[in-house]
């Protein structure tokens, strides 16, 4: 049906766009991670919990009770007082975490994809019951 040049840049042509399109999902710049040992000393409880205090560029977040909405950007396992946490860093700044497994087996893919998730604050020290996760960035 087409001769071998035409069919040839047809798959030249694929080839590029694929490139392409790995180049821009891996182009977005790392979220910056604070040092682990203010983390350390803030968290005061294991469960689940956040903070303000480490913020990126830009304004500090305003996080508060309801529904918090965030970009995963990194995420980072630790263990204080034998509890293991995963602290998650989003794009906004602060860090949001947990202790509990479960919640722990639905962020972490979140996080590894920099998708938004949404935390349900339930208290004025930033504790949290809920999460929920978006497939898309």
């Amino acid at each position: 049906m087409f001769n071998k040049s035409i069919r040839s840049s047809m798959i030249l042509l694929l080839v590029i766009l694929g490139l392409l399109t790995v180049v821009a999902a891996q182009s977005r710049p790392p979220a910056r991670v604070p040092d682990i040992s203010s983390i350390v000393s803030k968290i005061t409880h294991p469960g689940n919990g956040a903070s303000l205090d480490t913020a990126k560029t830009g304004p500090s977040p305003q996080y508060g009770l309801g529904w918090n909405y965030v970009h995963a950007t990194n995420c980072l396992m630790l263990t204080i007082s034998g509890n293991d946490y995963l602290v998650v860093y989003p794009e906004e700044g602060g860090y949001f975490y947990t202790t509990n497994t479960d919640y722990q087996n639905v962020i972490e893919p979140a996080c590894q994809l920099n998708h938004w998730l949404a935390f349900y604050v339930i208290d004025s020290n930033l504790d949290w019951n809920e999460v929920y996760t978006y497939t898309f960035q």
